[in-house]
């Protein structure tokens, strides 16, 4: 539960942000290509898949993400249902 929360933090912080995705039909080459030109392309390929948390907006959706889901965690604590007759029952 708390990876999936962790996951859909994440995914509304990009939103929040405003941050544009890079559509599913980009294309990797061009984009180490233009990434890194004078490298080869299967290096820089390798290099962009192993390295994409260090992308500046991963690291902003990371950090609010984070935010988020301790917000959340905090106040679910907050807003525990006690152990009582009626809460017990609807159980």
């Amino acid at each position: 539960m708390a990876q999936r929360t962790a996951i859909m933090c994440h995914e509304l912080a990009h939103i929040l942000l405003g941050h544009t995705p890079i559509g599913a039909n980009s294309d990797p080459d061009a984009l180490a290509a233009l990434l890194a030109p004078d490298v080869d392309p299967n290096v820089a390929r390798r290099f962009l898949a192993r390295y994409r948390y260090a992308d500046d907006v991963e690291v902003e959706a990371e950090a609010l993400g984070t935010q988020l889901a301790t917000m959340l965690a905090r106040r679910s604590e907050r807003c525990a249902v006690g152990h009582d007759a009626i809460s017990d029952r609807l159980r």
